[in-house]
């Protein structure tokens, strides 16, 4: 057709309308963008940065607040949800922030998730540690600066909330493994119960695609800019940078109160929740309850784009209730892993009890509606289109859909008890995306008529159906750059009128990587591996059965009690390699009598690591591999590195 660009566009009259319909729903003036959010946002700065930047530990710049300046514009732009625009100038306060005096610190902006700063009576304690080893060290620093106080030297705990990389992710940044332990005088990590396992779930078992699709939820892969990334929608943006995992000396098992530097602090488990693994804090001395991620500024996810498990709902809406219960009178502020506190004051003596009293109704709304829906007959596709929040919670700016969104909780929440099967008999076996888009075209005649079709779409404002269309051209011939033009213009101007900063990179990305080819960036591509390190001997096992070709050793028929041999330890397993998988168990001395005919094999597991890692040669240094199995073996290992840019958009 030949009319088509790989130009990025502005926001078409049809978007331009929309977006002016959202704010004269909302009462949001489009030339001066404000609410109770953005004044909360703004205000109780100890530190205000308008500047700042750091780099990867590979010397390239990775961060840059000013980056972000034009989230400092009251004036909402065409191409920009009005809702999302006042997220997004509050997400852009970058800063050093008073919770309670200079005692409770909140440091934000520098990373997509908030550092905590707890004054004990000798030192610190220090909730989450962001998500990079550089952002980390960086908001450290600032931090440090502010008070005019030496943090670093004096931790004397810190508690890591939940099994979100952006909440662990750069605890080498803030403090060195050899300073970790149990021991008098070294600092104690505390995580949930479970935190160890839900992490090598969700970074390990499927970390390679999730970072993938992480790109697209957080846009890692644009410029940041009013026709671009504006927001993460939790925060201004995710950092790309590196990863790392220090193992917790505490895990919480059960709800319980602990004094860390003469600190009383309430430990209470919220399993299933935002995440698997999850806990919140009171602090009694300063009379702040913290929350993590179950309240964030933001509706958030039961299902999350990027992939996860799906989330529970009703333990979710329960956690808030009683959190509501008993803490809501007493607690005098809010405070949690993204955005900014709320506080107990004269003119709003009911702001704490208001966000968990809110928060539990939106989840429990949500479970139950969209289980009433499934029960009448809907589909996950139509409970997303029908289901909707109730205006006296919906309308709460801290629960509108910057990050979350009630539509696709409530298809999460079909997933979640009935699975992605809908019962309809065509959907048993469904045809894949190429065959069925080839077999679309060849129905409406070819690849002119599909274009012409969805042109008309595009013109006359319906962008979901012009995307849906033309991406089927694409999947059927993905060289055809009218389809791929085409399709990326129609997923522009949904980014542009989406209230949801995850949505809007979603649809930004997708455009971006049909007009361009997909290339590297710097990012946290083996973070899997990273991670890995600092996990236990049969996680480093479970991830090598997982990246092994198993159709590529099918024929192998092994037994082996293979030990490997740490620093301070050694752990042995019993391993069957047969059907083209690794079968493992811990060793038992008791079982040797039925493993006489096992192979005894030992490595170091800094050699297994490496194998892992995809270095063929680790393979010599397994002592007793008479029947050369773990050759065999590493040359089976797949480098799921190889695979960080797999195709999504396209086939």
């Amino acid at each position: 057709m030949g009319v088509y660009n790989n130009t990025v566009k502005g926001a078409t009259e049809h978007t331009k309308r929309h977006n002016l319909e959202v704010a004269a729903k909302l009462g949001i003036d489009v030339n001066n963008a404000v609410n109770r959010e953005l004044e909360l946002a703004a205000s109780h700065y100890i530190k205000k940065y308008d500047t700042g930047s750091f780099t990867s530990l590979t010397g390239e710049k990775i961060y840059d607040v000013a980056d972000y300046e034009y989230g400092t514009k009251s004036e909402v732009p065409d191409s920009v949800n009005p809702s999302l625009w006042i997220e997004t100038r509050a997400s852009r306060e970058f800063g050093v922030f008073s919770v309670v005096g200079h005692d409770v610190v909140q440091t934000r902006g520098f990373d997509l998730a908030n550092v905590e700063f707890i004054r004990g009576n000798t030192g610190w304690i220090i909730i989450d540690a962001a998500s990079t080893v550089e952002s980390a060290a960086y908001i450290l620093k600032v931090t440090e600066e502010a008070l005019g106080e030496n943090i670093r030297d004096n931790i004397r705990a810190i508690l890591i909330s939940h099994s979100h990389m952006d909440h662990f992710g750069g605890i080498a940044g803030i403090i060195n493994e050899e300073r970790v332990g149990k021991e008098e005088g070294k600092v104690r990590i505390y995580a949930p119960r479970g935190f160890d396992l839900a992490t090598r779930d969700e970074y390990v078992y499927a970390g390679n695609a999730m970072r993938r699709r992480c790109e697209y939820q957080m846009g890692n892969r644009l410029s940041a800019g009013v026709d671009s990334k504006v927001s993460a929608g939790a925060a201004i943006s995710y950092v790309n940078g590196t990863a790392s995992y220090i193992e917790p000396t505490d895990f919480v098992e059960e709800d319980c109160t602990l004094v860390i530097d003469g600190i009383h602090i309430d430990f209470i488990l919220s399993d299933d929740t935002e995440a698997v693994a999850n806990m919140l804090n009171y602090i009694h001395e300063y009379k702040a309850l913290w929350v993590a991620d179950n309240c964030i500024g933001t509706m958030h996810n039961i299902y999350t784009i990027r992939g996860a498990r799906i989330r529970d709902a009703k333990a979710w809406a329960d956690s808030m209730y009683q959190a509501y219960l008993k803490y809501g009178e007493k607690a005098e502020v809010i405070f949690q892993g993204h955005a900014w506190p709320h506080w107990k004051t004269e003119e709003e003596p009911d702001a704490v009890k208001e966000v968990l009293l809110n928060h539990a109704a939106a989840y429990q709304f949500t479970h139950d509606q969209a289980l009433l829906y499934l029960n009448e007959g809907d589909t996950a596709e139509e409970i997303s289109n029908k289901i909707e929040l109730p205006d006296k919670v919906g309308k709460a700016w801290y629960l509108r859909p910057y990050y979350g969104d009630v539509r696709m909780n409530g298809r999460a929440i079909y997933n979640k008890y009935i699975g992605f099967y809908d019962g309809n008999p065509i959907n048993l076996m469904p045809l894949s995306n190429v065959e069925n888009a080839k077999k679309f075209v060849e129905y409406v005649g070819s690849p002119e008529a599909v274009l012409a079709k969805a042109k008309k779409d595009y013109d006359e404002g319906n962008y979901q159906y012009a995307a849906q269309a033309a991406n089927a051209v694409v999947f059927a011939d993905p060289d055809n750059k009218d389809a791929r033009y085409l399709c990326a213009d129609a997923l522009e101007q949904l980014g542009y009128q989406s209230e949801s900063g995850i949505f809007r990179n979603a649809y930004l990305t997708g455009a971006m990587e049909l007009r361009t080819e997909v290339g590297d960036f710097f990012g946290r591509g083996e973070h899997a591996v990273k991670v890995l390190a600092g996990m236990e001997d049969d996680i480093l096992l479970d991830y090598l059965g997982m990246t092994v070709d198993g159709n590529s050793i099918e024929e192998l028929d092994e037994k082996l009690i293979l030990t490997v041999n740490g620093v301070n330890a050694s752990n042995s397993f019993v391993l069957r390699i047969y059907g083209g998988t690794i079968l493992k168990t811990g060793y038992d001395k008791k079982e040797e009598n039925v493993l006489s005919d096992y192979t005894r094999v030992d490595v170091s597991r800094k050699d297994l690591i490496r194998l892992i890692a995809g270095d063929k040669g680790a393979s010599d240094a397994f002592e007793g591999d008479i029947n050369g199995v773990w050759k065999k073996i590493a040359d089976s290992i797949v480098n799921m590195y190889e695979y960080r840019n797999f195709p999504i958009i396209e086939p």
